[in-house]
């Protein structure tokens, strides 16, 4: 059973949840702290205790962002499925968070137009963009050692993963109302491990 949050573990996440509303209506440039503090409930002062600059709200949410978009891939390890159905099931569970968040995926998108100005934040993603190869490259080679997939380069096929999730995500913002994204990413899945899955040979 996990220990029950402090007070200030409680009210720490009720500021950036509400910081993140108020990103997502007002963008990181137009959002103020005096937002935020009337979002979340609270005064301004009281804002100040927890984090002393919008900046470091932002570097929070960031965190929190990362932490729940890789957090999935922690148990790919476990079960005997195999790698193709490992990687689908995370991808899934994966899409089911992303969705319960819907509303806030600009926010996402303003990370990484913020990354090119401001070195903490270009860092912050680097380093997620790195501690995600570290999580799923084992699973691709896996299924290269066990010939499930093609001899091919498990770092190639790690970074043409993440970019078809990327691509298909950035493709979906752009129109979240027509595009049915569990469907195009499954889809583009699918064509994805059918180029790369080794085909069965009789006594291989």
């Amino acid at each position: 059973m996990s220990p029950k949050p402090s007070v200030k573990e409680e009210r720490t996440q009720e500021i950036v949840e509400a910081a993140m509303k108020v990103f997502a209506r007002e963008g990181f440039h137009h959002a103020t702290m005096d937002h935020i503090a009337e979002e979340t409930g609270v005064s301004k002062g009281t804002l100040y205790l927890y984090f002393p600059s919008k900046d470091e709200i932002i570097f929070s949410l960031l965190e929190w962002f990362f932490q729940k978009e890789y957090s999935n891939f922690e148990k790919l390890g476990e079960g005997e499925i195999s790698a193709r159905g490992k990687i689908e099931k995370v991808t899934q569970t994966f899409l089911d968070g992303l969705l319960a968040i819907r509303p806030f995926i600009p926010v996402m998108y303003e990370f990484f137009s913020l990354s090119a100005r401001n070195p903490r934040v270009g860092e912050a993603i680097r380093n997620s963009l790195y501690g995600f190869m570290e999580q799923i490259q084992p699973v691709f080679e896996k299924g290269v050692e066990n010939r499930e997939f093609k001899n091919l380069d498990p770092e190639s096929l790690v970074f043409t993963y993440g970019a078809l999730i990327e691509g298909t995500l950035l493709i979906w913002s752009c129109d979240v109302e027509k595009i049915d994204l569990r469907e195009t990413l499954t889809n583009s899945l699918k064509i994805f491990f059918d180029g790369i899955m080794k085909e069965k040979i009789k006594g291989d």
